[in-house]
């Protein structure tokens, strides 16, 4: 499945832009309470996502010029949004402010990971980097349906 060209350019941009303002250190970054510093990209819809939905999203992580995982290139992924789930450190602790069609761009700090034990330090993870991320949230929908 191909994303056309418009949401390309529009991603392109997106990252982009955070690429910019994180180099001017002029962005307008948010921080959770677990330290993750995010910022959301409104496409200007008013849908939110809702607690208990399903979320259909396209994702890039990073660290520095090196692309981890890429769905854009791929199927999308799915996950329920769940905020009774204490999911600290993660991309739910601002999912809830999104709207279908919005990008997020979020850093988490190597340091922060190592230390909650989500990873170990190595060659792709060094004390002191930052892993970047790029969510794409395509659509949202009430419950899941099973293919028999």
């Amino acid at each position: 499945m191909k994303l056309n060209s418009k949401v390309n350019s529009l991603l392109f941009l997106t990252v982009a832009m955070a690429a910019l303002l994180m180099g001017c250190g002029n962005a307008d970054y948010q921080k959770t309470q677990s330290g993750i510093l995010y910022k959301i990209f409104h496409n200007g819809k008013k849908q939110p996502v809702k607690p208990g939905q399903f979320v259909k999203l396209h994702y890039r992580a990073t660290i520095g010029d090196s692309v981890l995982v890429d769905t854009y290139k791929h199927i999308p992924a799915y996950g329920q949004f769940d905020t009774s789930a204490k999911n600290v450190h993660d991309f739910t602790d601002f999912l809830g402010e999104m709207n279908i069609g919005d990008s997020v761009v979020f850093i988490r700090n190597v340091d922060t990971m190592q230390k909650r034990g989500y990873l170990m330090y190595n060659d792709v993870f060094k004390q002191g980097g930052y892993h970047s991320w790029l969510h794409y949230c395509i659509r949202y929908f009430q419950q899941a349906r099973r293919n028999l």
